[in-house]
């Protein structure tokens, strides 16, 4: 077994070993965004980068990150209540300084680039092991006690798993929500309860002037678009991240202008009877291959109850995602019941969590029910009970796969 270890501080240096690694994946993971991230400056964040290569050539790339974090992210509610009294008299509670092994903001997956993953002959458990090992001694080298290995779905958890042994546990994060688009067309699949939903949403959206566009580029909004973004995040029961008004301009940069990326923004404005109009609600969305992937969202709060904001969001993504032929739309965490109700599918992620300290590693252990909290997708029956033929939509698509080894 022949490893060698390179860290590196900037993504800028490691453009070839990325795309190496990260070949045929996901936009999430893509260059270009990781470099929006890292020029963003996001407060209390930096970045290391593990390039790990072997016999055969580089064989994984693996971003990590530095951040301090509330450790009550996905946390019980009621946790919440209680910690938030406490920090009253103790700000710094519960909060701590993690090493992260995936990316700074929710990508709703895993950012870890393998090479030859399904090769056992390769990715003996030994080799895996030495990996990890790597990423903790660096964690202790600046003396982080934390490492949390951030969202792996099942097939990579099982991977990491494999060599990491005892030294890392892995409770289960929010799912994340997939809509695989059927080719007779969303509004024929879905049965007629959801399609008058869906006609009655559309009619209060009209009835308050909201209308949307879909534009390359967005100049002139990105203060709005920041602020409708940040509303979000206030309302939001889980943030995993803040990301801040710089990143907006970065993923201009970084994203929209490159020639290699198909990108669109889907804007959504409320006209009124005076003939002025306001943008209140705004999607950045990636395409690769044939998936689309919202980067970031926001709305107006002010006007969220009615309208229908949130599913005519939804809605007009769906509608440019059939327009385009994609198959499939990743809309990733946090709000089920609306997920749900579009006709989504759950694929379970995970996370993977080290203490150095094994007295505290069995305490987040015993309380990992308290301290990861999780919800399922609630089961809708929103595809009619008969579809055309060769429609391309199975009526209970079947996720990818969630098992997890013991």
């Amino acid at each position: 077994m022949q490893l060698a270890f390179r860290w590196e501080n900037k993504v800028d240096g490691i453009a070839d070993e990325w795309n190496h690694c990260f070949y045929n994946q996901q936009a999430m993971r893509s260059f270009a965004l990781q470099k929006a991230l890292e020029s963003a400056d996001l407060p209390e964040t930096e970045y290391r980068h593990l390039i790990v290569t072997d016999e055969k050539g580089v064989a994984m790339v693996i971003p990590c990150c530095t951040v301090r974090l509330n450790l009550l992210v996905v946390a019980s509610p009621w946790i919440n209540k209680v910690v938030k009294g406490i920090r009253i008299v103790w700000p710094k509670f519960l909060y701590a300084r993690l090493f992260i092994v995936g990316s700074s903001m929710s990508t709703c997956g895993d950012n870890i680039g393998i090479r030859d993953m399904d090769d056992t002959s390769r990715w003996p458990k030994q080799k895996i092991r030495a990996v990890f090992d790597e990423i903790r001694r660096k964690a202790r080298s600046m003396k982080i006690s934390f490492v949390i290995i951030k969202e792996p779905a099942a097939k990579v958890t099982n991977f990491v798993k494999r060599g990491v042994g005892g030294t890392f546990f892995f409770p289960e994060s929010l799912p994340t929500a997939y809509l695989e688009l059927p080719k007779c067309g969303y509004m024929q699949a879905i049965s007629t309860r959801y399609r008058n939903k869906l006609k009655k949403r559309r009619k209060v959206a009209v009835d308050k002037g909201l209308y949307w566009i879909i534009t390359k580029t967005a100049d002139g909004l990105f203060d709005r678009m920041f602020d409708l973004h940040s509303q979000i995040m206030d309302h939001a029961k889980v943030v995993f991240e803040r990301l801040n008004r710089k990143f907006f301009d970065k993923a201009r940069e970084f994203i929209e202008k490159d020639p290699a990326k198909d990108t669109f923004y889907s804007l959504g404005f409320r006209r009124f009877p005076d003939g002025t109009q306001k943008l209140i609600c705004c999607e950045f969305a990636m395409i690769e291959g044939d998936t689309m992937y919202p980067l970031y969202t926001g709305f107006d709060y002010e006007i969220k109850k009615d309208t229908s904001i949130y599913f005519n969001a939804f809605y007009a993504l769906i509608d440019e995602a059939e327009r385009r032929g994609l198959k499939r739309i990743h809309f990733g965490q946090t709000a089920c019941e609306v997920k749900a109700e579009l006709g989504c599918v759950p694929e379970r992620l995970y996370i993977g969590v080290h203490h150095s300290n094994p007295v505290f590693q069995g305490i987040i252990w015993l309380l990992r029910g308290l301290l990861f909290e999780t919800e399922s997708l609630p089961q809708r029956d929103v595809w009619a009970a008969t579809l055309p033929q060769n429609s391309g939509h199975s009526l209970k698509p079947a996720p990818v796969d969630q098992s997890i080894g013991a």
